[in-house]
């Protein structure tokens, strides 16, 4: 019998050897490895971090554009959650909006590494204003996720 995967349930493993076995099998191992090995920042190149930290800020900023608080939170960590409530980001987004229009153009200005996190930074323009402004994103990776404890733009 060839075992495509492995299931655990309340200390009882099950063995499968069906597709599904084999994504279970998958997630498990992905689940094991962030365990023993936390993502370090330092060892990584500014484009891994980028093809993390890109697709994050992109969302926010659309989700933001959107007023889309479930969305925009998504990838926040919990206390970043508590902070930004649903009527808190409509505020912000009418008070940015009606100032500053929409976000538009953004350009890498530099990342920042520690072992445990990263800080991204962008030049960063909004549509109805030809100032620069500075976004920002924390990142940390926390149970093999990859979490935002802080961002701004200003």
């Amino acid at each position: 019998m060839i075992i495509q995967g492995v299931e655990v349930h309340s200390g009882a493993v099950r063995l499968y050897r069906t597709q599904k076995g084999c994504a279970l099998l998958g997630r498990l191992t992905k689940t094991l490895a962030a365990e023993r090995n936390p993502m370090n920042w330092l060892e990584m190149t500014d484009d891994e971090i980028m093809k993390i930290a890109n697709p994050i800020m992109d969302n926010l900023m659309q989700a933001s554009t959107d007023v889309d608080h479930e969305r925009h939170i998504q990838h926040f960590s919990e206390r970043l959650r508590e902070i930004v409530t649903e009527e808190n980001l409509k505020q912000q987004c009418a008070e940015y909006q009606k100032e500053l229009g929409y976000f538009s153009d953004r350009e890498l200005a530099g990342i920042f590494r520690k072992d445990t996190d990263v800080r991204v930074f962008w030049r960063q323009w909004y549509t109805k204003s030809k100032n620069e402004f500075i976004a920002f994103i924390h990142l940390v990776e926390k149970n093999g996720n990859v979490e935002v404890v802080n961002v701004l733009v200003s």
